[in-house]
């Protein structure tokens, strides 16, 4: 978990700890990275005199330096402060520290690593000739990166000659309830003249919030060090406080350290739903919280972008020329961000490795609220996207630190069939599907069938697993829509599928002397008419006609007509002209319907013939 940055007072609830037994000058400087900081390289650090570098410069008037080398990892940085335009650096908060003009400064380089930050500090003591400072601060290599934060304390009064406990007040960044955030390590080094024990660690106050991990310390000889790692989970939004009290054989006998951090408030989530057939989404749902990855958000009134921090997905939202992004607005016909002209809004949803060539889509504002920069501070936008101009969507709802929940997503409804394909005039068992999310329960089946209007088959409310059964006859191909109406309830969606069926062909021998069983009989001068008759109508279509003969116990020699069109009946009638050479060879015929858009190719059974004389 990554904190984000939120105004008012890194030590809020903060108290000075007690006086020690042996009072004396401190100086320290700690940092503490979060995961993928830049600066820090996610790494925490201790620098002290015996044990590093530590060294302060510059003026209360204009900004103050503070040059830190060795430690732990062998790093070196310098540290700067700087009150607002002339101000002198007092004690007091210093938010929004970019360095812009008329805010305050604060910046972190060194061992080759530098940024443009943001970030914020408060100033516990300061003296105007700087012999003494004293601040906690946290930076931010760009708004809403991972943070590097920590406590610079030099030549400050109230520490203990026998035990350092560094750092002596730990302020995290501000995080999602519930999310854990970055394990800060509090070394204690005994710097008295004799071995001394630490008989415990624990949280005395703020117990909801903040936790003992882990211990390493124990007896610990002249100069040797331990660390009591120490986690924050805010509980539920606002300022978060507590004390951690160390337990030692020192001429104190405790020591305290000051723990602060905050909850964000308000809600934060990214939820999507993709139909089967959306190439972004996968036909998938998708949703994600401050639990499951970091959701970031920046812009302003033009242009908004938002991301999760693992990088699985982006959004881009831009305000056509003439227009801003303010809640209650809704921007329709937008294309592919940032390829869309001035005078059309732009957008773009990808992620997991895919993205849009072409874009179409809408999205709506529901809430936005700007600083007095104009740089976003709360966000909730709706979005419906289509990829490559086809029909399926991804739909989805973005929130960042708003007021209210985000905007219900169309609940999925899906439609199946119990085959892909039928015969003429049987019956399509449509299963019409809701999510069990949707407050409305009730689904409408229509039919339609190519070229002709949409026909309402049934409206009625599902089954307790969100079922809704219809048994449909079908003639020809058929795309059945299943769909529900939000009712102002939530959007409006429907889902389809589309049946093949086949047409059917049958067949009437014409014209013929009589029967022996399954055999028509003809006279060697009779003409063996036979007649097709497609269903449903496909008048004007071709219609072609087989005959094969049976010799030497197989059936060969098979001809085919070319096209008979069929009458306005749908009928269409072929012969055999008689001949002497067919006296008494079983014949077969059959008439054969090639398909088209509208009925699958389909022939007739066989008719069975002889001529005889």
């Amino acid at each position: 978990m990554t904190g984000t940055l939120l105004a008012g007072a890194l030590v809020a609830g903060w108290t000075p700890a007690p006086a020690q037994a042996a009072d004396s000058a401190t100086t320290f400087v700690t940092m503490v990275g979060e995961s993928g900081e830049y600066i820090s390289g996610g790494q925490a650090d201790l620098w002290r005199p015996g044990a590093g570098e530590v060294s302060l410069s510059g003026s209360v008037d204009d900004q103050v330096q503070v040059n830190v080398a060795g430690g732990p990892s062998g790093d070196d940085f310098t540290f700067t402060f700087g009150a607002a335009g002339q101000d002198s650096l007092v004690p007091g908060d210093y938010e929004r520290a970019d360095g812009a003009t008329g805010h305050p400064v604060l910046g972190i380089f060194g061992s080759g690593r530098g940024c443009t930050s943001t970030g914020r500090f408060t100033v516990l003591d300061i003296d105007p000739a700087l012999t003494r400072l004293w601040l906690v601060y946290e930076m931010h290599c760009g708004n809403g990166s991972p943070a590097a934060f920590g406590e610079v304390r030099i030549n400050e009064p109230g520490g203990d000659s026998d035990l350092l406990v560094a750092p002596d007040h730990v302020a995290w960044p501000a995080g999602y309830p519930h999310v854990a955030g970055r394990n800060v390590p509090v070394r204690l080094v005994n710097t008295g003249a004799a071995p001394l024990t630490v008989a415990g660690a624990a949280i005395t106050d703020g117990a909801a919030d903040f936790s003992v991990k882990s211990s390493t310390c124990g007896t610990l000889a002249v100069g040797a060090s331990c660390q009591v790692n120490v986690g924050f989970t805010a509980s539920s939004s606002g300022a978060r406080s507590g004390t951690l009290t160390i337990q030692d054989s020192s001429a104190a006998g405790r020591h305290t350290v000051a723990l602060s951090g905050a909850g964000i408030p308000g809600n934060t989530a990214w939820r999507m739903r993709s139909d089967r057939g959306d190439y972004i989404g996968g036909g998938e749902d998708w949703s994600y919280t401050p639990q499951d990855t970091r959701i970031l958000a920046s812009g302003d009134q033009s242009r908004i972008q938002a991301s999760t921090e693992d990088g699985s997905w982006t959004a881009d939202f831009e305000a056509d020329s003439g227009r801003t992004l303010t809640p209650g607005t809704t921007f329709t016909g937008a294309t592919r961000f940032p390829f869309n002209d001035a005078t059309t809004p732009g957008m773009d949803v990808g992620g997991s490795g895919r993205g849009c060539n072409e874009i179409k889509g809408s999205f709506t504002v529901h809430e936005a609220s700007y600083d007095d920069t104009g740089a976003l501070e709360k966000l909730s936008v709706s979005f419906v996207q289509h990829c490559e101009g086809a029909t399926p969507a991804l739909y989805g709802s973005i929130t960042w630190h708003a007021d209210q929940p985000g905007a219900p997503l169309p609940p999925r409804v899906s439609v199946r069939t119990d085959r892909a394909s039928y015969d003429y005039g049987s019956r399509a068992v449509v299963t019409a599907k809701v999510s069990a999310d949707s407050p409305v329960r009730t689904l409408s089946v229509y039919a339609t069938s190519p070229g002709g209007v949409r026909k309402l088959v049934t409206t009625g409310t599902v089954d307790g697993d969100g079922l809704l059964v219809v048994r449909v006859p079908v003639v020809q191909q058929t795309t059945f829509t299943v769909a529900l109406d939000g009712q102002g309830q939530v959007p409006s969606t429907s889902a389809t599928r589309s049946v093949s069926v086949h047409a059917k062909v049958t067949p009437t021998m014409q014209r013929y002397r009589s029967r022996s069983g399954r055999y028509y009989v003809y006279g060697l001068s009779q003409d063996a008419f036979i007649q097709g008759k497609v269903s449903p109508d496909h008048a004007g279509d071709c219609l072609y006609f087989r005959a094969e003969f049976l010799v030497a116990g197989s059936w060969q020699y098979p001809a085919t007509t070319k096209c008979v069109h069929l009458s306005s009946a749908s009928t269409a009638r072929a012969y055999l002209a008689g001949n002497a050479n067919y006296r008494g060879i079983p014949i077969r015929m059959r008439a054969e319907w090639r398909g088209d858009k509208r009925n699958l190719a389909e022939n007739s059974a066989w008719r069975y013939l002889k001529f005889v004389g």
